[in-house]
Order: structure tokens, then sequence, then C-alpha cells
């Protein structure tokens, strides 16, 4: 996805979590079982974590912030939800790994 008009790359992983949780001020991770019930700004802060990790991954320096997200068209939000679905969801194995 882009962000000020550099793409970044987005990582929803344990690191991402934690941060999260350590900048929310929360110790559950409650908040995985309903993530498309939380607030816009608890998104935007997920978006920053995930962002800020995958940059991290990526041996890149990131400087986004809760409000450069809240600057994003909806269609990078759109598209973060998107990535978020996709790395949050268990891997299903096809028939062929079920039958080994």
């Amino acid at each position: 996805m882009f962000i000020n008009g550099r793409k970044v790359r987005v990582e929803l992983n344990w690191s991402t979590i934690a941060a999260f949780c350590a900048q929310k001020g929360t110790s559950t991770i409650e908040f995985l079982s309903a993530a498309s019930k939380l607030p816009p700004a608890d998104m935007a802060l997920l978006l920053v974590c995930a962002v800020k990790e995958g940059e991290r991954l990526d041996g890149n320096d990131c400087d986004i912030t809760v409000d450069d997200v809240n600057a994003l068209p909806l269609r990078e939000i759109n598209r973060f939800l998107e990535i978020y679905v996709r790395q949050a969801s268990p891997d299903i194995p096809d028939e062929q790994e079920k039958k080994e």
C-alpha cells in the first residue's frame, strides 16, 4: 500500500500485535476476535504498527504517524483491511495436504 506517496510493507505478526497493545495501553488481545469492530482511531494505530513492523523487517526506517493514516483515502484503508484479513486468517490446507 502507499502512504505519503511511498510504497510500504504491511506486516501483521506478533510484534505488530504487541506494539499495538503497548501503545493502546492494553494487556489483552481480545480485539483480534472482533477487529471489524475496532474504532477508527484503533484501526489507524494498528495500521501504523503494521507498517512500522513491515518496514522494520525490510530494513527501512519508518516515521509514519496516526495522522498520516487518518489522511489516507478510503481506498488505502480498504487495502489495509484486505491485507489484514489475508494475513490474520489461518492457512487452510488444500485437499492434498489433508490426505498426507
